[in-house]
């Protein structure tokens, strides 16, 4: 039999093994979480046509603009809420991968807003899919540990497969945000932007709730940071002037990104560019998300 590999603590006695018998017969003993099997790729989607693969000078641009986005005051000082590590204090470097045929720094390029054709429970809308989406991905990503960057997660994978992007066999360095949130959306029946990597892709996306507005923020309206971020919105505080977002790629570089929910302290609302949605929502969920944030204290930002 094999110890865990990592330990899930300091000390632990418990083992795990594929050829365990009991009286010659086969049993399954307790074993550690594996990546695989997200919930939401239990429905078969066709993937977004395969788009073009990146050139050397958008590969350049990419790992510019994670550097610049490393030294972003922003990316510092988050705090996680709920799960195993509640209240543990991250910070967020989310660079942007070029969208497919954007040239220099043009990021954003063109992308198509497209719907993709699932099955929806009856009763239910691709709104409340949504919801349920995203809620099961926190718990898979909190007690289950499959969506964690591991270099070859298949979750992420087929978050990037989903979107065109078959050829990227690898989550390393690669930023995942907006094919996460690419992911979410069309596994929903949603509106999505086809073949998009980009987080600033979802600048402008669907219908723009004014940003000081916040009176008209919505569950799960898509956010788009400066940062080079985008992910789905939980909460907001006018006055502390923190957020709370759930989103992928998201986590503590140089450890593994995941998919959290953050706390986003230290009165940086501001950071957020774009909020926005591309659906209807039942009147029975149209609610307000403004709400007492507590943010991180004593969080500092990088030096230079």
């Amino acid at each position: 039999m094999s110890p865990l590999s990592p330990p899930s603590f300091s000390g632990q006695d418990v083992y795990y093994s594929q050829n365990v018998f009991i009286n010659k017969v086969q049993v399954g003993l307790w074993k550690p979480p594996e990546p695989g099997d997200a919930a939401i790729f239990n429905v078969s989607v066709p993937p977004d046509p395969p788009q073009p693969t990146f050139t050397p000078e958008q590969q350049a641009a990419m790992s510019k603009s994670q550097t610049e986005a490393a030294n972003n005051p922003g990316a510092y000082g988050q705090v996680i809420v709920g799960g195993p590590n509640d209240g543990t204090m991250v910070n967020t470097v989310e660079g942007q991968i070029p969208e497919p045929g954007a040239t220099g720094a043009d990021f954003s390029g063109d992308p198509k807003t497209t719907t993709a054709i699932i099955p929806i429970p009856p009763g239910s809308t691709p709104y409340q899919q949504l919801n349920i989406n995203i809620a099961n991905a926190i718990n898979e990503a909190y007690y289950q540990g499959k969506w964690k960057r591991t270099g070859h997660n298949p979750n992420i994978l087929a978050c990037f497969a989903d979107m065109g992007h078959s050829e990227i066999k690898s989550d390393g360095p690669t930023a995942w945000c907006a094919a996460f949130a690419g992911s979410m959306l069309k596994r929903s029946g949603l509106p999505y932007r086809q073949g998009n990597l980009a987080a600033y892709g979802y600048k402008n996306f669907g219908k723009s709730i004014p940003l000081t507005d916040y009176s008209a923020w919505r569950l799960n309206d898509v956010v788009v940071l400066s940062t080079s971020h985008v992910c789905f919105l939980q909460a907001v505080d006018p006055v502390s002037r923190n957020f709370t977002i759930i989103g992928g790629n998201q986590g503590d570089p140089p450890g593994p990104s995941d998919v959290t929910q953050l706390n986003w302290g230290r009165g940086q609302l501001g950071l957020i560019v774009y909020v926005g949605r591309q659906w209807d929502i039942p009147p029975d969920l149209n609610k307000s998300v403004v709400k007492t944030i507590i943010g991180a204290k004593g969080a500092q930002a990088p030096t230079k």
